[in-house]
């Protein structure tokens, strides 16, 4: 099993944020990989947290999830959000 382990710098455009989780999954499919971890808020990043975690939108967020798990099952690989 080969895994690959993703570490980026998170901004507070979570479009861009995934925008980048795909291009990710899609580099690492393309090297062999079985498995990718990602980061910890890596969809919403720290601003959110840090200054109002209130204006998380919390279906955008869970529609990145359920993208970045699409993506992984088309791919045929397991991801860790």
């Amino acid at each position: 099993m080969r895994i690959s382990v993703v570490n980026f710098k998170s901004q507070k455009d979570v479009i861009k944020n995934i925008a980048l989780m795909k291009d990710y999954i899609e580099k690492a499919v393309d090297s062999g990989t079985d498995f990718v971890v990602f980061p910890e808020l890596c969809i919403t990043g720290y601003y959110y947290f840090l200054s109002d975690p209130k204006m998380i939108n919390e279906e955008l967020v869970a529609q990145a999830v359920s993208m970045c798990q699409k993506i992984s099952c088309k791919q045929h690989i397991y991801n860790r959000l």
